[in-house]
């Protein structure tokens, strides 16, 4: 689940990497889900509700909107797993093999070993050992001081692939701000597309030339959770780090540097702004902005997977 903490003062470190290996926008279709209020008898900041996930959805869709995206918003008791698959479903016959789709999450994200999940998402290997779950609304049961899943109005990763493999496009996005989301990630050598520590002779390039080298790997098409031939899954935390939200910014940390590289993050100058740049420039903002400042266990690092070739998300302007 996400954990609410205070927000550091903000650095002006700008990187400047990038490349673009497709330099032209097809038409943008996305489904935007943010959720704050789990328990409506609730205020905001009693677990299990959130305070920002939803001005992180309308963040979003406006930055979507703005780059000419088609955008369907899901928020707080509209955000159930009955709408999130009507509208991919419905989205995915308006679409075309060039179009690009995106899926967004915020609330909480947990892994099967959660209260009233089942025991058999217990995934073989070390990679990855836990399903993880997207915790939608009316999913959440609470009694109490004692907070459990439906795991059949929640989406586990595996649950999640399949619903995405309806989009007939070739460029698909699951970007996911929510704790354990890298877990959604499907090849292992993916998983740590960042190292969980920089060390102190980080390079600011070192995001985007290890983000690059990923998206030429030979996708593993056996792979559970989201393979890259299905999707490029882009993580707000690794699979067993939480994700953070903060009053200062008004949004969860990932999102709104995600928000910021919508407008800053063209680190080549070529007018337009793809996933690598995306990356590159929240990676290393979480980096300076908020790992540095804060105890080990606060930290998190976004992930990305691999797959064929980077893409182009919007223009830059």
């Amino acid at each position: 689940m996400k954990r609410i903490v205070f927000f550091p003062s903000l650095s002006l470190l700008v990187i400047f990497t990038g490349c673009s290996i497709q330099d032209t926008q097809t038409n943008g279709y996305a489904v935007v889900i943010g959720i704050s209020r789990y328990i409506s008898t609730l205020p905001e900041v009693s677990l299990p509700n959130l305070t920002y996930t939803d001005d992180d959805a309308l963040g979003i869709a406006e930055l979507l909107e703005a780059k000419g995206y088609e955008v369907t918003l899901l928020v707080n008791e509209n955000g159930t797993k009955e709408n999130l698959t009507s509208e991919i479903t419905r989205v995915s016959a308006e679409m075309g093999p060039d179009d690009t789709f995106l899926f967004y999450f915020a609330g909480h994200g947990v892994q099967s070993d959660f209260p009233g999940l089942p025991e058999s998402g217990r995934e073989d290997g070390a990679e990855d050992v836990f399903d993880e779950w997207l915790i939608l609304f009316g999913s959440v049961q609470l009694d109490g001081y004692s907070i459990t899943m439906d795991p059949a109005l929640s989406v586990s990763d595996d649950e999640l692939k399949e619903i995405i493999s309806v989009i007939p496009s070739r460029r698909k996005i699951v970007l996911i701000d929510a704790c354990n989301s890298g877990g959604f990630i499907g090849q292992g050598v993916e998983a740590d597309s960042i190292p969980q520590t920089y060390g102190t002779t980080y390079d600011t390039r070192r995001p985007f030339y290890r983000a690059l080298s990923l998206y030429f790997r030979y996708p593993d098409i056996q792979s559970r959770d989201i393979p890259p031939d299905v999707a490029v899954v882009f993580s707000a935390s690794g699979e067993t780090e939480f994700s953070w939200e903060s009053g200062t910014v008004g949004h969860g940390i990932f999102t709104y540097y995600f928000l910021k590289s919508g407008y800053e993050g063209d680190s080549d100058q070529d007018g337009y702004i793809t996933l690598t740049e995306s990356y590159a420039f929240v990676a290393d903002k979480i980096r300076t902005d908020w790992n540095n400042f804060v105890a080990p266990d606060v930290e998190f690092h976004p992930h990305i997977s691999g797959g064929p070739v980077d893409f182009v998300l919007y223009p830059a302007d």
